[in-house]
Order: C-alpha cells, then sequence, then structure tokens
C-alpha cells in the first residue's frame, strides 16, 4: 500500500471515532436530567407529615400514623377506639393522606411501605405489610424516582423494635 493509502484510511478511522464520539454525546444529551433536589424534599418531608399524622384515638398504640404502623407489626390483634384494628387504622389514615397529596401533583404516583426489621409477630399466619397501592412494583423500579425513608423505633414487651417506613415518589411518564 501506498503511503497516499495509508493515510486515507487513518484519516477514515479518525472521521468514523468522530462521528460515533458525536452520536454518543447527543444520545447522552437525551436522557432526562436527574431528579430535582426539591422533590427529594418534598417526599421526605410528605413522609414525616404522614407518620406524624395524629389519628384521632387518645391510647398509646393509636395516637400518631407511627404508633398505628407499630401497632401493626407487633401488636396485630389490639383495637383502636371503637374496635379498630390498627393495621386497618394505619392503611386507611395513609392511604387517605397520600390521596390528599395525590391531588396536589398530578403527574406523580406514590407507593408506601412498612416492614418491620428483627423479630416479627404473624398476623393471621403471615407477616403484616402495608402497601399503598397493593404491590406497584413500576414506581419501585422507576428511573426517576424519590425516596424517603422512616425508621420507628418503640419499646414493646420491654424489647426494642424497629419498623421500616418507605415512601416512593416516581413521575408519571407520558403514554403509562
Amino acid at each position: 500500500m501506498t503511503e497516499r493509502g495509508q493515510a486515507n484510511i487513518v484519516m477514515m478511522i479518525l472521521v468514523l471515532f468522530l462521528v460515533f464520539g458525536m452520536f454518543i454525546f447527543l444520545l447522552a444529551l437525551l436522557q432526562k436530567p436527574p431528579e430535582h433536589p426539591m422533590d427529594n424534599m418534598y417526599v421526605h418531608s410528605m413522609l414525616l407529615s404522614i407518620m406524624r399524622s395524629d389519628t384521632g384515638y387518645p391510647e398509646e398504640n393509636c395516637k400518631t400514623v407511627a404508633d398505628a404502623v407499630a401497632c401493626a407489626f407487633f401488636e396485630p390483634y389490639y383495637k383502636c377506639g371503637d374496635n379498630v384494628p390498627c393495621y386497618d387504622l394505619a392503611s386507611s389514615i395513609m392511604q387517605e393522606l397520600v390521596n390528599r397529596y395525590r391531588s396536589s401533583k398530578k403527574n406523580r404516583l406514590y407507593y408506601i411501605e412498612a416492614s418491620p426489621e428483627g423479630r416479627v409477630v404473624s398476623w393471621m399466619g403471615k407477616a403484616v405489610e402495608i402497601s399503598l397501592p397493593k404491590s406497584n412494583e413500576y414506581i419501585k423500579n422507576s428511573l426517576q424516582k424519590s425516596t424517603a425513608e422512616e425508621k420507628i423505633q418503640k419499646l414493646f414487651k420491654g424489647e426494642p423494635i424497629t419498623v421500616k417506613v418507605k415512601l416512593y415518589m416516581a413521575e408519571i411518564e407520558a403514554g403509562k
């Protein structure tokens, strides 16, 4: 091969690398920007507000939503006020509060779940879980989501217990 032929091949390879690099750069520009920091602050504030909300019941196990969630896992047969199980109370109030927030940000989906750490008291033969809406894997697996986590720590029969509550907020994508 002549020197001119070798130079042409090297130039074609350089041009291909340049075109390939530009293609990768433009593809990176098409991706969505990372989540807005305000979304993160919003979802953390929302979870704290939900957990600290008063249920309207005077009993220690039912006074706040956090108390009712802990009660649902560690005293599942306990009934609040007018014969409402802790689990039902926590679920209904969390659902009501999430629906209130949902109305202010209509292009968002919410998923809240609670799970105990360590020892679990079973309720009707299975561990109690609170998830609203039920098993929404789309939100948990979404790339564009904000997550907040809160740990509820209580004493139960002299032993410390912990329930982890997570709130996911994902943006509704067009066409979903």
